[in-house]
């Protein structure tokens, strides 16, 4: 009898580990991959999306189609990120979007990118020091983390057209570690496109040296990887002004990246802008328009003084 006992016991202690590797197993292969698929593939809720539409132009750029593909990559990026508080008591909802926001920003052009060799994401609540005893306001590591002071992150989204850009600058480094160490499981830059933009941006690091153009800040010229970091910055922030100093340059980044900010700046439009600011913004859409058809200066001129007082009254 306690033979049987015995026995039965242990046939039941198999069919019970049996079925817990199954049901372990059918969750990761199957239910686990479902239930995100789920989870990605929902929008971003009203008050996730306020904090894009408040903070994040390049977001407030994008067509509605874009604008739902925007958030469920935003979605699938917070899904694998681990954000630690450094210094703050804790790290907000609206700090999360934002960089989750900034590295959908960069990798917009290609399929959506996880950045799986950085899975911790740290905030400080301004400059901070590293292990090394250095001062940063962000840094990228190969220890598995990015980090950013969040003042100057923050700083990075409030002023989106001066060309500094905390955020797109660590985000850079970041993308080009992610492509060295897993080029071959995902689809990221193209190498032929790096290697076009790594002899063009070579050439034009010798011009700027030799003084014959001025349009980046000096950090740019510390080494090649500043360099394209730096670019990144001025690729999102100036596209227009970029183009037309740094042609070749510019040129090569959008193929690079797969996207190109300038068209998406002259095709922006300004519904998102309160009422009271509507008006002018279309006025301002209206120039960008019309002024490089307007042959002669004196009729660029009487144009411009048109839209202004136009602009006068609406305000």
């Amino acid at each position: 009898m306690e033979t049987y006992i015995t026995v039965t016991f242990y046939i039941l202690g198999i069919a019970v580990f049996l079925f817990g590797t199954f049901s372990l197993g059918l969750y990761a292969l199957i239910i686990n991959p479902f239930l995100e698929t789920i989870s990605i593939n929902k929008r971003l809720s009203r008050k996730q999306r306020d904090i894009l539409l408040k903070n994040f132009k390049y977001y407030r750029d994008l067509s509605g189609n874009q604008k739902i593909d925007f958030e469920k990559r935003v979605r699938n990026f917070l899904l694998h990120k681990e954000f630690i508080p450094k210094g703050i008591p804790q790290v907000t909802e609206e700090m999360q979007i934002l960089i989750a926001a900034c590295g959908v920003q960069l990798t917009f052009g290609f399929a959506p990118v996880r950045f799986v060799s950085f899975p911790k994401i740290l905030i400080y609540p301004s400059h901070y020091q590293s292990s090394n005893g250095k001062r940063h306001k962000g840094e990228v590591s190969l220890s598995g983390f990015i980090a950013f002071s969040w003042e100057d992150f923050l700083y990075g989204y409030k002023r989106p057209e001066d060309g500094f850009n905390l955020g797109l600058h660590e985000m850079a480094h970041a993308l080009k570690i992610e492509d060295a160490l897993h080029h071959h499981q995902q689809e990221l830059l193209d190498h032929e496109s790096l290697k076009e933009w790594g002899k063009i941006s070579r050439q034009e690091l010798k011009k700027i040296k030799t003084g014959k153009t001025r349009f980046l800040r000096p950090y740019a010229f510390n080494n090649e990887d500043e360099f394209f970091a730096v670019c990144v910055e001025y690729f999102f922030e100036k596209p227009e002004e970029f183009r037309l100093q740094l042609p070749a340059l510019y040129e090569s980044l959008s193929k690079l990246l797969k996207q190109d900010p300038g068209k998406t700046l002259q095709n922006a439009k300004f519904y998102f802008y309160p009422p009271e600011n509507r008006k002018l913004m279309l006025l301002l859409n209206q120039a960008i328009k019309e002024l490089p058809n307007l042959k002669t200066l004196k009729a660029k001129a009487s144009f411009t003084k048109s839209l202004f007082v136009k602009g006068r009254k609406n305000s």
